[in-house]
Parts: C-alpha cells; sequence; structure tokens
C-alpha cells in the first residue's frame, strides 16, 4: 500500500489557479464598500457615534446643536459604517 502520493501540477493549471486568484483579489478589492448616507433636507440631529464624536457620556451632534448624554455603559465596537455602541442588557 502507498499512503503518500507525489503532487504534481501541470503549469498551465498552476498559471490558469494564480490568475483566478489575482482576479478575485483585483475584484473584490473594488467592490463597493458600504457608506453612510445623510439626509439633509428636514433633519434635526445626526449623531455618528464614531469615537471622534463621543466625549465621555457626551455624544456630538453632527449635523445641529443637539449633544446628547448617554446612559448605562455601552462599547464602542466597529458598526456598519463607522463606530457603534453595543449595549449588554
Amino acid at each position: 500500500m502507498e499512503f503518500a502520493k507525489a503532487i504534481s501540477f501541470n503549469p498551465a493549471d498552476l498559471h490558469q489557479l494564480v490568475c483566478f486568484v489575482v482576479l478575485t483579489f483585483a475584484l473584490l478589492s473594488h467592490a463597493p464598500q458600504a457608506q453612510a448616507q445623510v439626509v439633509g433636507k428636514g433633519l434635526v440631529s445626526y449623531w455618528s457615534f464614531d469615537k471622534a464624536d463621543v466625549e465621555g457620556e457626551i455624544v456630538k451632534d453632527g449635523w445641529g446643536k443637539n449633544d446628547e448624554v448617554f446612559f448605562g455603559s455601552p462599547k464602542q465596537v466597529a458598526g456598519k459604517v463607522g463606530e457603534d455602541f453595543q449595549y449588554c442588557y
């Protein structure tokens, strides 16, 4: 019985595999990224919850003058776009 066999690659198959990997990487790296869309018309307040807009327990309003204080002890985590708060109850 022979348990180990030598693995050999045909150069043409290896070339196709390398091309496939490179092409896949190129396509995925240029795929559209999620972007936040802010509605300007009629907007009263906008809280991004990003670290730059949070000072202690105060979340800065990026649009108006309605800074808010949050309650509890949320953990700042990565969101779909930017950062977010995670509350554990």
